[in-house]
């Protein structure tokens, strides 16, 4: 996961999650984060894995 949200390219106007999501350093992440985790970045990492 932390390589595809790396690889993934966005719009300049999509907020992309920090590329350490998950791990106790990157922090609690805002919901525009979430929202594009979930809805561009999960479903693109989990076509690449299948």
């Amino acid at each position: 996961l932390h390589e595809a949200i790396g690889d993934i390219v966005t719009p300049a106007w999509m907020t992309n999650p920090p590329a350490d999501v998950g791990l106790p350093k990157a922090g609690t992440l805002k919901a525009a984060h979430w929202h594009t985790l979930f809805s561009v970045h999960l479903p693109l990492a989990l076509l690449s894995l299948w």
